[in-house]
């Protein structure tokens, strides 16, 4: 290809969205190799899902040959290298995803209710509340407007959002609208100075408690005005951006019109982060923020990765968006992707800090980290009697027969061997001596006598 890094570099992210073959955008397909290759990976239904792996030059030593892309790394150890190495680089993009499971309502669900609210005034139980609006009062159901109707005062509208947001006796009972995992564990990256600023989509304040439950106050930013007045992204410290408004805001920004435009504060925000740093994206599925995509479709080529963390399958808006700023896609859910991002960090810390094995750096900060918030620490246990299972069935420990093992020049190798197998036991039974219980205690007690 006439530039080969960059041609193949974007068609393997087009290829990883699924929505092209190398004759969409190499400019040599037929004698560029790398291309050839990614179009039979494609028609094997295997297609390599990082943006850009098909170059030998474009991300470190990724190389490929007939059965796929080197990469050594998963996007999220990548990730976790890269947050580790260069704090305060990346901003976390929240959407509803990550609030809905805690039983926080969509804006879009909560923009239905108040309109059913105002239906229901009227004798009406409509199948379509936002469509209703339109035809009764002839204008579009816009989230301020909706809300005026139902609730003439400040008070008075706080008092009918609250049902939506704030915490009742029963959702109590349920555990409901507390901070989830994932905001618990995007707070611990603040508190480790990893992070610096996120920008939420979500009205809801459960990223604020959960940053205050880590001892750190938040400085929370709502409004076209408050983010035109905001201190530099690069002087912030623990920042809450609210893109679209917060309930106790009158700014809010909801139904697809609102949507199509930001003011101009907002949207010179919005192109710095998408210029200067990278992307931690969460629970955001882009499909009716068509500003913000907008905004965050580079022109050129991004400086920074983008990773976005997504479950299921990418709906159009968001292969259209990978594509376009070659993000790695982490497909898991927010929560078990944000705890496990965080252990790697935490390994990556440990290695750089103690010179530790990574793998055994990660499985003492799982250890760790589990029996930090006190629940059943299951992965901790089945790693634990895992590991020394393997130490009973080793036959580096225990070798069929010792013949030869008292040869001269031998025994120093052949003890460094035997350390070597037990060095990831001994690192989790001390992690348990030092911040386990008498119940951690069971899980190895037995072992020390029969090994």
């Amino acid at each position: 290809a006439k530039a080969p890094g960059v041609a193949c570099q974007r068609y393997a992210a087009l290829a990883n969205a699924g929505i092209a073959t190398s004759q969409n955008c190499c400019p040599d397909s037929q004698s560029c190799s790398p291309a050839r290759k990614l179009d039979r990976r494609l028609r094997r239904g295997n297609a390599p899902y990082s943006a850009a792996v098909c170059h030998p030059g474009a991300v470190g030593d990724a190389s490929m040959d007939d059965g796929g892309p080197v990469r050594p790394l998963s996007p999220l150890t990548r990730a976790a290298l890269a947050l580790y190495r260069r704090p305060g680089g990346y901003v976390v993009l929240l959407g509803a995803g990550v609030s809905k499971p805690t039983g926080i309502r969509s804006a879009w669900e909560v923009l239905e209710a108040l309109v059913r609210d105002a239906a229901a005034c009227e004798g009406e139980d409509p199948d379509d509340p936002v469509t209703w609006w339109k035809e009764r009062w002839k204008v579009e159901a816009a989230y301020s407007d909706v809300l005026g109707a139902v609730a003439s005062t400040k008070e008075e509208r706080r008092t009918a959002l609250a049902r939506f947001f704030e915490r009742t006796d029963d959702d109590l009972d349920a555990g409901l609208k507390l901070p989830s995992v994932a905001h618990r564990e995007i707070a611990g990256l603040v508190a480790r100075g990893l992070i610096q600023v996120i920008v939420t989509l979500n009205f809801d304040h459960l990223m604020e408690q959960a940053l205050r439950e880590e001892g750190l106050e938040p400085t929370v930013i709502a409004g076209e005005a408050a983010i035109g007045a905001m201190e530099p992204l690069h002087a912030q410290r623990c920042a809450v951006v609210h893109l679209h408004g917060e309930y106790l805001s009158p700014e809010l920004l909801n139904t697809p019109g609102e949507l199509g435009n930001y003011g101009d504060a907002a949207e010179r925000l919005v192109q710095q982060i998408a210029d200067e740093y990278g992307l931690i994206i969460v629970g955001w599925s882009a499909e009716w923020d068509t500003r913000l995509v907008e905004l965050l479709s580079p022109i050129g080529t991004p400086r920074f990765t983008t990773w976005w963390i997504e479950p299921g399958e990418l709906n159009s808006t968001q292969r259209t968006l990978v594509s376009k700023r070659w993000a790695e896609v982490i497909e898991l859910p927010a929560d078990d992707a944000m705890s496990k991002l965080a252990v790697s960090i935490d390994a990556v810390a440990a290695e750089a800090e103690r010179g530790r094995p990574l793998d055994v750096a990660a499985g003492v900060a799982t250890i760790k980290r589990e029996l930090r918030t006190g629940g059943l620490a299951v992965r901790s246990h089945d790693l634990v009697r895992r590991t020394l299972g393997e130490v009973d069935e080793s036959t580096v420990i225990h070798p069929a027969s010792y013949d030869g093992h008292a040869a001269v020049g031998s025994v120093d190798e052949s003890t460094e061997d035997v350390l070597g197998e037990l060095r990831p036991a001994a690192a989790y039974v001390a992690t348990l001596t030092y911040w386990g219980s008498e119940a951690t205690d069971r899980w190895w007690f037995g072992d020390l006598e029969r090994l």
